[in-house]
């Protein structure tokens, strides 16, 4: 695995595809596995009323799920981290995340967005995203962002494992939600050579509101002024 790509001082805007990457199933959102299945027990949220103070447990959104703007995205389930750099980005301490955890029907959890990125080790953009990301995150955590990565491939293409993503997250610093996809769970939302990926959610709702490929670090595409958008409503 060629893991020396974290000492590269350079960034491609554009994201070069892996050698020989692996096949992976496109199905759509609904039927691709991690997702909520046949028999599953549905996630409760449990939220407080506003004007009443009393807490209800509201289930997250039913189907049917889509791919795309406008619809509302599964509640997928992952193995990742919810705070990396308090484990120490330790592999042996990954535990289970779903979409669900940051479902905020009442605002009882303080998030009005939930933005997922979804990055592979092998891609530059991904890298040059990342670095300009983690500096940015803090300030949107504030105003009511959260924030899921996702790492879908290593280096040479294959699936990623948890050494790649304890890699990835310790030469960032990253410390929001991260995740491992080796299934590629997000593949439905966009295409393998436009990596990254990045999605914008109503916390409120779990319906998708945008979803970009590429990265762009500035202007009116970027993910940091379509965020100052909605957060202006």
């Amino acid at each position: 695995m060629r893991v020396h790509f974290f000492l590269a001082a350079a960034f491609a805007f554009g994201c070069s595809s892996p050698e020989s990457p692996a096949p992976f199933d496109r199905g759509n959102a609904a039927s691709s596995s991690g997702g909520a299945k046949e028999g599953d027990t549905p996630a409760v949220v449990p939220t407080t009323d506003p004007t009443t103070g009393v807490t209800v447990r509201l289930p997250y959104p039913e189907g049917p799920f889509g791919a795309v703007e406008r619809t509302t995205i599964e509640d997928f389930r992952f193995l990742g981290w919810s705070r990396p750099a308090t484990t120490g980005y330790d592999v042996d301490n990954l535990e289970p995340l779903r979409l669900a955890d940051f479902y905020d029907p009442t605002g009882e959890k303080s998030i009005s967005y939930l933005v997922i990125n979804s990055a592979a080790v092998w891609c530059t953009a991904c890298r040059g995203e990342y670095k300009d990301m983690v500096t940015k995150v803090a300030a949107y955590q504030a105003r009511g962002v959260a924030f899921v990565g996702a790492l879908y491939q290593d280096n040479d293409g294959n699936p990623a494992k948890p050494s790649d993503l304890k890699l990835w997250a310790s030469a960032y610093k990253v410390d929001f939600p991260f995740v491992l996809d080796p299934a590629f769970k997000l593949s439905a939302f966009f295409d393998l050579e436009a990596t990254p990926m990045i999605m914008i959610i109503d916390a409120k709702t779990m319906r998708i509101l945008h979803i970009q490929t590429g990265w762009a670090p500035s202007g009116p595409s970027s993910l940091w002024t379509q965020l100052d958008g909605l957060l202006a409503k």
